[in-house]
């Protein structure tokens, strides 16, 4: 009965938001906390034709972004938040969100189990946030050295591989200049190094509703 109830409540929960996302002009998709297993159909549509900018699709049960649609169609998104799921691992696709300014895949490993991030992560070009605490990463494809507009990323170092440990543990700045340096890519410093962050802590992330912005708290 519980079960049921639970059932029910989350179904409503996501009838709702999917209403708020057609009806008020929030460039906020909100569709976190609803119990889905499944990107419902549709939903990367319906980010292209109400100019979302943010899609949150944390703190429910997907192991994948298939089913919601093409994801050519969320090229205006600049946040996408999918925290707290159960990824094995991301789309190949991800480069061709071009306009996207933070990935935040600050996964609990009770929840997700992220092992390697696909090569087109380094087509995100305007990638400024990438978070990866809680996973089981023990190594960067050298990709990442086309996000080079990168000032912020957290990992977990413990039996990090490549770059070695003990370079991500020097920081952002160390570890795109080793990554680079070891393909031959010309590595272009960040201005502001006081935003560069590489945490060996654990994080927890949160959505603040003033300044719609997703941040990360050590």
């Amino acid at each position: 009965m519980f079960f049921r109830k639970s059932r029910r409540e989350s179904k409503a929960k996501l009838e709702h938001k999917l209403y708020l996302a057609k009806e008020t002009p929030e460039p906020i998709f909100d569709l976190s906390d609803c119990g889905i297993r499944d990107v419902p159909q549709g939903i990367f549509s319906i980010c292209r034709v109400f100019l979302k900018v943010c899609l949150r699709l944390d703190s429910n049960n997907l192991a994948s972004l298939s089913g919601g649609g093409n994801l050519t169609e969320l090229r205006l998104l600049k946040i996408l938040n999918i925290s707290h799921n159960n990824f094995s691992h991301l789309p190949d696709e991800l480069g061709a969100l071009v306009n996207l300014q933070e990935l935040h895949a600050i996964l609990d490993v009770s929840y997700n189990n992220l092992k390697q991030l696909p090569e087109d992560i380094g087509d995100l070009v305007s990638l400024k946030k990438l978070d990866l605490i809680h996973n089981n990463l023990k190594q960067l494809p050298t990709s990442i050295c086309g996000a080079q507009r990168l000032t912020h990323l957290t990992l977990d170092t413990a039996h990090f591989e490549y770059p070695p440990q003990e370079v991500v543990e020097r920081g952002l700045e160390a570890l795109m200049q080793y990554i680079c340096d070891d393909t031959g890519i010309e590595y272009k410093k960040v201005e502001n190094l006081s935003d560069v962050l590489v945490s060996m802590e654990k994080s927890e992330s949160y959505f603040d509703e003033d300044d719609k912005q997703l941040q990360v708290m050590k």
